[in-house]
């Protein structure tokens, strides 16, 4: 007779081996701008916390308000990218890989 047993759980599914597993990314905007993203439910001014798959690679586009700009990224942003929007706006993409739970900011001056 073989009695298997496994302890732990596979990491994709979380330690019980139920839910996927989720870490949280905090986006903390400074100044007169905002973020967004598509698992954003809206823009983000201010701070917002949301839960995320595990190792999710997440894509931040930041705006900023007209007579702004974006000063820059911090936190655990892997690859920025500066341009201009269609509307003439600055605007700046932060990409961030969310495998533990992340802290990312964004900060916009007035002209």
């Amino acid at each position: 007779m073989l009695i298997a047993s496994g302890c732990g759980g596979d990491p994709a599914t979380g330690a019980g081996g139920g839910r996927p597993a989720t870490h949280a990314l905090r986006i903390d905007v400074q100044g007169p701008g905002l973020v967004r993203s598509t698992v954003l439910t809206g823009d983000c001014r201010g701070s917002c916390t949301l839960t995320v798959a595990a190792d999710t690679e997440v894509e931040l586009e930041g705006t900023a308000d007209a007579n702004s700009f974006i000063q820059g990224w911090s936190g655990d942003c892997f690859m920025v990218a500066m341009g201009t929007s269609t509307g003439g706006r600055d605007t700046s993409i932060c990409k961030v890989l969310v495998s533990s739970d992340v802290r990312v900011g964004a900060t916009f001056i007035s002209r």
